[in-house]
């Protein structure tokens, strides 16, 4: 379900501004690490998720749209890139995951999209709307 406004949501502009921040600062870490023989190295995993929210955090604050669903796709690949390997991130990336869906989560609940609803079903429960002339006549049945 694709949102059609192209609103800011105030949490989701923190989120964006210190993704922006912090994985900026943390290129940056990079690529000294990188640069410097004797510091080792970093995944390029790493880098390139890093990367990727920075592209995306800062497109947000152009195209609201493009940049909250990059910033849902590369919080998607963190939880995978992460995997079991430090909990204590994967439960910091899936709160950030579920803050950025409630926007989606928001729109088809104020759309009235259920998946079990029956066609002429009252809205929460209220008298149901007449279906009009269904072809049944009062009174005893014909017989020919």
């Amino acid at each position: 379900m694709a949102m059609k406004e192209t609103k800011r949501y105030w949490y989701i502009t923190v989120i964006a501004g210190l993704y922006l921040v912090l994985c900026s600062i943390s290129l940056l870490r990079y690529a000294i690490i990188n640069f410097r023989s004797d510091a080792g190295t970093v995944p390029v995993t790493v880098q390139l998720l890093c990367l990727g929210m920075v592209l995306a955090a800062g497109a947000y604050f152009i195209k609201p749209q493009v940049g909250h669903k990059g910033l849902i796709l590369f919080t998607v690949g963190t939880l995978v890139a992460i995997g079991t390997t430090d909990s204590k991130a994967a439960c910091f990336h899936l709160v950030i995951l579920c803050l950025l869906m409630l926007p989606y989560i928001h729109i088809r609940r104020r759309a009235g999209v259920s998946s079990n609803s029956e066609p002429g079903a009252p809205p929460n429960g209220g008298p149901t709307a007449p279906l009009g002339n269904s072809g049944v006549t009062e009174g005893l049945p014909s017989v020919s």
